[in-house]
């Protein structure tokens, strides 16, 4: 999830201009926003006014104006205006540090499916292969059945692989959180991922509704409930 650049232009004291790793700027730093650029890290605009882009970290459709005092966050991009930024936070605790760390735990976290599984995982493959000795042994002694037979029908068997079990949760899950966060929604792991599939209703706080209106695009809609 590498949203905000790697390098990002110091503004010394001086005036003179350094291109330096975005990950090793500190609060009180000066970094110059160029038109376009992402900005490399949370700060307040102390110089130049531009509209910002800042769908990838809030979701609003449209820039908003910044100007002198005004708050910008890493990985938000620059519009038409430059901008000198005072560095508020490390970039380790930016918001786009936190929505990435967010993201981690989510994809660590285990829902109960997932647990579930796990507590069988170890005994699912000796019970396969118990059974299929025991498929071996019996159905010639009691059924006739010739070895090449037995052996057959026992190998198809074994075909219903323990891996199939163990890995029926989890990379799904992954899958529908990664998948979930490319779009813009943060999915906080798997256990509420699972729990989705329950809900019967939802409530959205704020102004009560879901603007799924972009910018450029000449449809939207807007879905609320007012009671």
């Amino acid at each position: 999830m590498r949203l905000a650049p790697e390098k990002a232009t110091l503004v010394h004291d001086d005036g003179r201009e350094e291109i330096i790793e975005a990950s090793i700027l500190r609060p009180g730093h000066i970094v110059l926003i160029r038109p376009g650029d992402r900005i490399p890290g949370d700060g307040e605009v102390v110089d130049g006014e531009s509209d910002v882009d800042r769908a990838s970290i809030t979701g609003e459709p449209l820039p908003v104006s910044r100007g002198t005092g005004d708050g910008v966050f890493a990985g938000s991009i620059n519009g038409a205006g430059a901008l000198r930024v005072e560095i508020t936070r490390p970039a380790s605790e930016s918001v786009i540090a936190r929505v990435a760390q967010l993201v981690e735990e989510a994809t660590a976290s285990k829902a109960k499916t997932q647990l579930f599984i796990e507590s069988i995982e170890q005994r699912y493959p000796v019970g396969v292969v118990m059974f299929t000795i025991a498929f071996l042994a019996i159905p010639p002694a009691l059924l006739g059945w010739s070895f090449q037979e037995t052996l057959l029908r026992a190998m198809t068997f074994m075909i219903v692989s323990p891996c199939a079990v163990v890995l029926s949760t989890m990379p799904p899950l992954l899958s529908a959180i990664a998948a979930s966060t490319r779009r813009g929604v943060l999915i906080k792991g798997g256990v509420a991922m699972e729990q989705l599939a329950s809900l019967d209703a939802v409530a959205f706080d704020k102004n009560g509704h879901v603007n799924a209106w972009h910018a450029g695009r000449e449809q939207g809609s807007t879905h609320r409930r007012d009671d």
